[in-house]
């Protein structure tokens, strides 16, 4: 089984480079539409509501907003002008209570939560402007226990972090995509599998410390909600498409420019590391990852947050083919974009004293 892991990050990252060649003219600010955005609510607690992180948070099809705290056995629900509906679900391991929910997926009417401390998927149906529990899907292994990325026709795609255990000592670790149907069973077990981060050695003499490398390369994956699933690494605009059966193509790249790091940057960061810093210092590299963040609208477009010298930090979306089409600026130092919906656009952030904060803004994108 390994040798088939080792054999899929062989081929990804040779896909990788041959896919350079593919790649398109320069971008510049120029080449993208500048969206104005405006804020349609902010919120950070209520009397029934206190954050301690906000985790993931998605739409479903009547516009309520559903919020995951990491920390709390229960999604949050709120309607589309920001007012608290409801807690769904709520602390125990019987049918609808959760220990530890690591992600969930709304699909049409329905709510699918994993719950990864009881290994479990329940799901829930909405009616009468509420979500009613409707089955329990028990999970063979907590490797299945990861996040939803999406639900196909014949079940669900399931993203786990997984460590390989042969041939090296320094072992990578890496996305698994896995698909399980509706009552839990397997149906493939590995339909993408990338290398997560760069990993990174430092030597001090008989001292050893292993890691991810400090600006390294890593991996990232987003699922368009029907066939596709797309990954990139962030030191370039290139990316790659699998489908649900595995296929595999190279989906577009773009050439653009890095920032620098700077001496003084290198110097800060290597003086934390102690007696590790000179070994640090050299196997830094000179600059930093492109891409912070990939996400798929619910209109197939494929938005980017991008961090370089040329274009800015904002987030750039394109179409499936790479065409470039529109930028949105980042309304808050830290901001993290969740979903795009329509003109809706969600993101979270901490406010200045540290609270969780979730904002709803709205864009004026042709749908």
């Amino acid at each position: 089984m390994y040798s088939i892991f080792y054999a899929c990050l062989v081929v990804f990252l040779c896909v990788g480079c041959e896919g350079q060649e593919d790649q398109k003219a320069n971008l510049s600010p120029n080449s993208f539409t500048s969206l104005s955005m405006e804020t349609v609510f902010e919120f950070t607690e209520s009397e029934e509501v206190a954050f301690r992180t906000i985790s993931s948070i998605k739409t479903d099809n009547h516009g309520n907003i559903l919020v995951l705290d990491f920390w709390q056995p229960y999604l949050y629900m709120f309607d589309k002008e920001g007012n608290f509906l409801e807690k769904i679900g709520r602390e125990g391991r019987g049918p609808g209570e959760f220990e530890q929910i690591s992600s969930f997926l709304v699909d049409r009417e329905n709510l699918w939560v994993i719950d990864s401390s009881s290994l479990k998927i329940e799901k829930f149906e909405y009616s009468d402007d509420t979500y009613i529990h409707i089955k329990t899907i028990p999970l063979g292994s907590d490797e299945l226990a990861g996040k939803i990325l999406g639900k196909i026709d014949r079940g669900f795609l399931i993203l786990k972090s997984f460590t390989l255990t042969a041939g090296s000592k320094e072992n990578p670790t890496v996305h698994l995509v896995t698909s399980i149907d509706e009552n839990g069973e397997i149906l493939r077990d590995s339909i993408v599998s990338v290398p997560i981060a760069e990993q990174m050695t430092l030597q001090a003499g008989e001292n050893k410390l292993i890691g991810n490398k400090l600006f390294g390369n890593e991996s990232l994956l987003a699922f368009n909600g029907i066939n596709y699933i797309y990954t990139l690494w962030t030191n370039s605009l290139s990316i790659e498409s699998y489908s649900i059966d595995g296929l595999h193509k190279h989906a577009f790249s773009h050439v653009i420019q890095p920032v620098y790091i700077t001496g003084v940057e290198k110097d800060s960061i290597s003086s934390k590391y102690g007696l590790y810093r000179s070994d640090l210092r050299r196997k830094m590299p000179n600059v930093k990852p492109v891409v912070n963040d990939l996400l798929i609208d619910d209109n197939q477009r494929i938005w980017v947050e991008l961090f370089t010298s040329g274009l800015g930090h904002a987030w750039f979306g394109f179409t499936k083919n790479g065409e470039a089409l529109y930028k949105i600026e980042i309304p808050k130092k830290g901001a993290e974009l969740q979903e795009i919906v329509g003109n809706r656009v969600i993101w979270n952030y901490q406010n200045e004293e540290g609270a969780p904060t979730f904002i709803v803004s709205k864009i004026d994108m042709q749908y």
